[in-house]
């Protein structure tokens, strides 16, 4: 092969050129502290690198999660111990109105502070962390309790509030605040199949039987006319027949506030094409939230502290000494009621402390896979990086010294 000027300055030109990209990357790596800087450079250790970096961002965010719900679960016990002190000083002033030696005016000043009791446990209620109303369930933007009168009202809902803390694991972060007992004749407790979900009447004549309450039904009837008939005649229930026009998406659901809820059908499938409840009734039972039970219907809380709380105050200012001392037992059921609550949040709490514990050990141990795939050696990068600059330097003199060749060297 003939080797011409022309050739020698072009493959002169390209070694320096490699010469420069091979110093070049190596400044990089020097500056950058890295040592795959490119998808090209290491494709089996990159794509190991995007996967450590993403568990590692995934649990920086399951950290953020456990911080949050701490934040609630924090606030919920501050909440319900203030709670617990508040019940405390009330059964010291109950103790001291049903000493029976107090004149009417004195019990009716000790009713009075019982009264302004109720108005702090409403704001206990009321309890906010970072802007969220932490009782009021997922609609937390307002505050859910509201005192009239003698009625305590609950405007938020029963959705429990979640936080991911660990992959596909959601725990709840709060406590319920009000509860109520619901059964859905379309999906019967005991397992049966229930009203189907494209039913909208009553087969026969029959009756169903609601906590004891007997609520007849013609042949016929529709399931939205039965359900107004229950929520009248039934005390402390409501009932809904929802029909969305679709087909098989039918539900008739049976609610309660007292926290128990029975229901039976005189005699089998006389409501719906295949239900069971004659034989096995559909029973729920439910523990009371916080503050007691909730009423959808009208948006009353029922039973709970609140109530204990107001009889205790309305037998203060009548002078009811028999009622003052029937409250004390109540409201030390209450306290006891309230204290369970806190130990489960109390429980959760260390939950969630374990699981951070844990993120933060994968953190260490993610980091250090970080750093070992993707972390330079200074010192060898060091070493490269004078070895490259030599290269580079010799190539240049080499050039030079090659390409001096002119026309007047071949004139000589």
């Amino acid at each position: 092969m003939r080797v011409t000027h022309m050739l020698v300055a072009r493959r002169t030109q390209n070694y320096i050129q490699d010469a420069m990209e091979r110093l070049a990357r190596t400044q990089e790596q020097m500056s950058t502290g890295r040592k795959v800087l490119r998808l090209s450079d290491d494709p089996p250790a990159l794509s190991q690198l995007l996967n450590v970096r993403t568990a590692v961002e995934r649990n920086k965010q399951y950290a953020r999660n456990i911080t949050d719900g701490l934040s609630y679960l924090e606030g919920a016990d501050t909440a319900l111990g203030t709670a617990g002190e508040l019940l405390q000083k009330a059964i010291e002033y109950a103790i001291q109105g049903a000493n029976g030696t107090l004149e009417p005016n004195d019990m009716a000043a000790i009713g009075e502070q019982i009264d302004k009791m109720i108005d702090e446990m409403v704001d206990i209620a009321n309890t906010t962390v970072g802007g969220k109303y932490i009782f009021a369930g997922t609609k937390n933007n307002q505050p859910p309790f509201w005192r009239d009168g003698d009625k305590i009202y609950y405007r938020g809902n029963l959705e429990r509030v979640s936080r991911e803390i660990l992959d596909q694991a959601n725990y709840t972060i709060d406590v319920p605040s009000v509860t109520y007992a619901a059964v859905d004749l379309g999906r019967p407790l005991d397992g049966g199949t229930g009203i189907d979900k494209d039913e909208t009447q009553a087969n026969t004549d029959g009756k169903l039987i609601i906590n004891g309450v007997d609520v007849p039904f013609s042949a016929g009837e529709s399931y939205t006319d039965i359900a107004k008939r229950i929520t009248s005649t039934v005390p402390g229930v409501w009932a809904t027949f929802i029909d969305n026009g679709l087909g098989n998406q039918n539900a008739f659901i049976i609610k309660s506030a007292s926290g128990t809820l029975r229901v039976e059908e005189s005699s089998d499938g006389t409501l719906g094409a295949s239900t069971t409840f004659a034989s096995r009734p559909e029973t729920e039972d439910v523990v009371p939230g916080v503050f007691g039970f909730y009423n959808e219907n009208s948006h009353a809380v029922v039973g709970g502290v609140f109530d204990v709380l107001m009889k205790l105050a309305k037998s203060l200012k009548d002078g009811d000494v028999a009622g003052v001392q029937s409250s004390i037992g109540k409201l030390n059921d209450q306290l006891d009621h309230i204290l369970r609550y806190r130990v489960q949040v109390g429980a959760r709490t260390s939950h969630f402390e374990s699981v951070r514990s844990q993120l933060q050990d994968q953190e260490v141990r993610l980091t250090q896979v970080l750093s070992s795939l993707e972390d330079a050696d200074v010192a060898r990068v060091a070493v490269d990086l004078s070895r490259q600059q030599l290269s580079y330097q010799a190539a240049l003199a080499a050039g030079a010294r090659i390409l001096e060749t002119s026309l007047l060297d071949y004139l000589r």
